[in-house]
């Protein structure tokens, strides 16, 4: 009987472990929709990051959907992009510039609106960060013409 009830247990933690590893697969799903939401928000509005959002939204599907990992990889808009940085970690100089100029815009914009010292200092140390962060990722080497 102490065997049954041995394998009955194991049972149990099996079942409970897929059932763990369905609830973190559905929150990864949940989570990455939410960041593709974003990241479409972020095209249409100047002042909103888009790139983050969906490197994001497929680190979140590379755990719950390779069906959606596929569509953002291969999407038209955002493809190009999101392979650059899942197979190299390369961001292009293009959306580098991009990227560093529209934070230091809308952190100048915040500070126009916001009149608080150590509200500058907290959105100085992010543009910081992030024009860093962003500077020091790579960028991918530019194709070389061919002379025919």
């Amino acid at each position: 009987m102490p065997e049954i009830q041995v394998h009955a247990e194991a049972s149990h933690t099996i079942a409970g472990h897929t059932h763990k590893r369905t609830l973190k697969r559905g929150a990864f799903l949940v989570a990455g929709l939410l960041f593709v939401g974003l990241g479409t928000i972020g095209l249409f509005l100047p002042v909103m990051p888009s790139t983050i959002f969906f490197i994001l939204a497929l680190w979140a599907f590379k755990r719950s959907s390779e069906r959606l990992e596929n569509w953002l990889l291969n999407h038209k808009a955002v493809g190009p992009t999101l392979r650059d940085w899942d197979e190299n970690k390369w961001i292009r100089k293009r959306t580098k510039v991009i990227a560093i100029t529209m934070i230091w815009i809308c952190i100048a914009i915040s500070c126009f609106f916001v009149h608080k010292t150590f509200v500058y200092g907290i959105l100085a140390a992010t543009a910081i960060s992030l024009t860093w962060y962003i500077s020091s990722r790579k960028t991918k080497p530019e194709p070389v013409p061919s002379v025919a």
